[in-house]
């Protein structure tokens, strides 16, 4: 108990003829209600003590602030069950691989290694997607927004290297999604030869030219469609500063591949 009895016993006389202050009142009825002994005591001593005041009135006055009491350690227990019934769903989603940061949530897709550093992302309506350089591929990671926090789903992409220190532009990835009757087609790559000033892509009939600023960074263009069946075959040209192509898009054993223009 926070007050000993001794001392609980010289401030009742005070909160029965209403001369206690709030604290000391609260001190009384606070340890009674762990102490049946200074309890019964107290009813003895309300009874002994004539002093012009009502008993009716002063029961009243205990019971009432017996229920405060009541009431407030109620809503402490709620607060307190609340705050663990959080801590504890806050985990469950943290080991589950839930995050409120849609990065931390790609990092963790286990698709990843030590090596991995992200390139570049993508923004599209409640997903995101991440591409990532882990040194023997290239990962697109995608992650969804969820009620709960961004969570990754299955749908993720290793696109490996060539391992060619000659290639001029190595694609970064060519990811298609399909989600709530829409599609997107991501196309990334990264230009190695400083001669290429422009990229010209067409997917869905759709093109679109990139102006090469620097050489060796992340390159990504986005085409987006209604029609499931669609083909998303794609078609590219690298063009110099004189408007000569230097590349041409090819498909070979089922990858995207820059093939240098003879």
């Amino acid at each position: 108990m926070k007050y000993k009895c001794d001392m609980i016993k010289d401030l009742m006389p005070l909160l029965i003829d209403k001369s206690a202050t709030e604290a000391s009142e609260r001190a009384v009825i606070e340890h009674m209600s762990e102490c049946s002994g200074c309890e019964k005591y107290y009813a003895l001593l309300s009874k002994d003590i004539v002093i012009g005041t009502d008993r009716g009135e002063l029961e009243n006055r205990y019971v009432l602030l017996a229920k405060k009491l009541r009431k407030r350690n109620i809503i402490m227990r709620l607060l307190v069950i609340i705050l663990l019934s959080a801590s504890v769903f806050l985990s469950i989603n943290y080991a589950e691989g839930y995050r409120i940061d849609p990065q931390k949530a790609a990092d963790i897709s286990g698709r990843l290694n030590y090596k991995s550093k992200v390139l570049g992302y993508y923004e599209w309506e409640d997903k995101n997607f991440y591409i990532y350089d882990s040194y023997s591929c290239y990962d697109v990671v995608l992650v969804d927004r969820t009620w709960h926090g961004w969570k990754v789903t299955d749908t993720c992409l290793s696109w490996p290297k060539w391992y060619d220190e000659n290639a001029g532009i190595e694609m970064a990835g060519y990811l298609y999604h399909w989600s709530d009757n829409k599609g997107i087609q991501l196309f990334s790559f990264i230009v190695r030869d400083d001669r290429v000033e422009k990229v010209e892509v067409t997917v869905f009939n759709e093109t679109k030219e990139a102006d090469v600023v620097n050489t060796d960074e992340l390159i990504l263009l986005t085409f987006e469609n209604t029609n499931m069946d669609i083909d998303n075959t794609a078609a590219a040209t690298a063009y110099d500063a004189d408007g000569k192509p230097l590349y041409k898009l090819e498909e070979q054993k089922g990858y995207w591949t820059w093939v240098p223009i003879e």
